[in-house]
């Protein structure tokens, strides 16, 4: 049985008032400043180089968690897939260890580059039934999905790399080294920019009715200060919604009724592990579910809402997994629906051969038949957390990329294969 600690907003659990959010700050330039550089005792991110080095912002000040009262945020082990006969049966466990030299090994020639799509992706159904005179697009056709993640800007950098950042010309600043990372992997495809905010985050049931906190309850104005400016850049955002003790369908619509998922820009992903269970005081203490038939609801929704629109790409709804008993029945998903591109993101921190181990036991080819879109979450290194939940050590582009094996704590290699068509940075 294979285990894998995920860090993703636990910590944010108990730690961020209802109140008290900065105000966003305008989109101007940053000054240009010396970059700060990376704490001396850490050596520099393989993936970027000094990636939390940035332009300091005219409004220095983060928001900071309150001291802990937070609920333990490493993930409690739990149902993980069936271990196959052609893998070692010891359970890897998140360890900040070196990875063991890797020795030669005879392994099949990686897909270097992920197979282009002319035309967008085939569905089971036709344009004639809904009534439109084209095809939706696909956002992932030909390209990866460089999906930043965080509350807000200046906002709780703890949670996810967005909040390091004061506004959008200093995330531009801050994702180059990620852009060309993946471009020198991906087969020379420039990955599309996406603001993955963390919309409806969960907080002790005790302080709201549902246990989620919105980021629209905090006075922003997503479609000022996100969508409208992502769109002039032809970037995505993606609002994230951690469940509470509400369900997907509940949360689309509230999507839906606040007008977001009107713009073709605007896509949606559910975390389960924050889904909580009446009477539970803290979401993700256990871990979540969700059910197939629930995200078909949500998925169905989502289609008919786009197909009103007309919409000329397809939305993605993104569901985070980090065990297979956080999705039940995955296997009768819906992969049919003409408006939705459903990806499933392999979460969790780690090395990387465990995250190499838990993609290919979550997402690879023997698992993940019917399964169109796939992508990983990657934590590196954030000098805000100190917990130690993040990648360690972080898995280089070649390596999430499948370019290159991963080699895990036992000395067993694997490669991320299919090619991953989004990448979220935590």
């Amino acid at each position: 049985m294979k285990i894998v600690a995920a860090f993703s907003a636990t910590l944010a659990i108990c730690s961020i008032a209802l109140a008290g959010y900065p105000t966003l700050h305008s989109a101007a330039s940053p000054p240009v400043v010396a970059p700060r550089g990376l704490p001396a005792s850490r050596p520099s991110s393989p993936m970027s180089g000094a990636l939390v080095s940035r332009p300091s912002g005219a409004h220095g000040k983060r928001a900071t968690l309150a001291p802990s009262s937070t609920p333990g945020s490493k993930r409690a082990p739990g149902g993980t897939p069936k271990a196959r006969v052609r893998r070692a049966t010891g359970a890897p466990t998140p360890r900040r260890t070196a990875t063991p030299t890797p020795t030669a090994v005879a392994l099949p020639a990686p897909t270097a580059t992920p197979k282009a799509k002319a035309k967008p992706h085939k569905v089971g159904l036709n344009q004639a039934q809904y009534g439109v005179s084209h095809r939706p697009y696909s956002w992932m056709a030909q390209t990866t999905l460089l999906t930043i993640y965080g509350r807000a800007f200046s906002t709780a950098p703890v949670l996810g790399r967005l909040g390091m950042d004061d506004n959008f010309a200093q995330l531009d600043w801050q994702i180059q080294p990620y852009a060309r990372g993946i471009k020198e992997n991906n087969g020379g495809a420039d990955p599309r920019v996406t603001v993955h905010l963390i919309y409806a985050m969960a907080v002790p049931c005790a302080q709201t009715g549902n246990c989620l906190y919105y980021l629209d309850d905090a006075g922003v104005d997503i479609v000022k200060d996100y969508i409208k400016e992502a769109a002039r850049r032809h970037w995505l955002v993606v609002l994230d919604d951690q469940l509470g003790l509400s369900d997907p369908v509940t949360e689309v619509k509230r999507m839906i009724d606040k007008g977001y998922l009107k713009y073709d820009n605007v896509e949606v992903a559910l975390d389960p592990e924050f889904r909580a269970a009446p009477g539970q005081p803290t979401p993700g203490i256990p871990i979540g579910t969700v059910t197939a038939a629930e995200l078909n609801k949500a998925g169905a929704m989502l289609n008919a809402y786009a197909a009103r629109h007309d919409e000329l790409h397809r939305k993605i709804m993104m569901v985070h997994q980090f065990r297979t008993d956080m999705i039940t029945d995955r296997g009768t998903l819906r992969q049919d629906l003409f408006y939705v591109d459903t990806v499933f993101i392999a979460d969790g921190f780690g090395g990387p051969g465990l995250k190499a181990h838990i993609y290919d036991e979550l997402l690879g080819p023997d698992v993940s038949q019917g399964i169109h879109w796939r992508g990983i979450k990657l934590f590196p290194f954030n000098q805000y957390e100190g917990a130690g939940h993040g990648d360690f050590p972080e898995m280089t582009w070649p390596q999430v990329f499948g370019r290159e094996p991963a080699v895990d704590t036992d000395g067993l290699k694997y490669v991320v294969r299919p090619l991953p068509n989004v990448v979220v940075i935590a």
